[in-house]
């Protein structure tokens, strides 16, 4: 990746690319950067066994179930 030239903005891609892909997942995260993005900021929640899970609601309404690795 190359350097932006000083004064060019810098783009941060919110969730990853959340807009063209599932927010959250690499193929989402994986865009922004192929097209010159500088940064990935994603949503981290703490759940009941303080672990950070990337997700943009801290509410686990809607969660499928997931097995983590350990």
């Amino acid at each position: 990746m190359a350097l932006s030239p000083p004064g060019a903005p810098i783009v941060i891609a919110h969730c990853g690319a959340s807009a063209d892909r599932p927010e959250h997942r690499l193929a989402g995260y994986a865009l922004p950067i192929d097209e010159g993005g500088g940064f990935i900021e994603p949503d981290l929640v703490s759940n009941k066994d303080h672990q950070l899970v990337a997700r943009h609601e801290a509410a686990p309404t809607g969660l499928r179930e997931y097995r983590f690795a350990r």
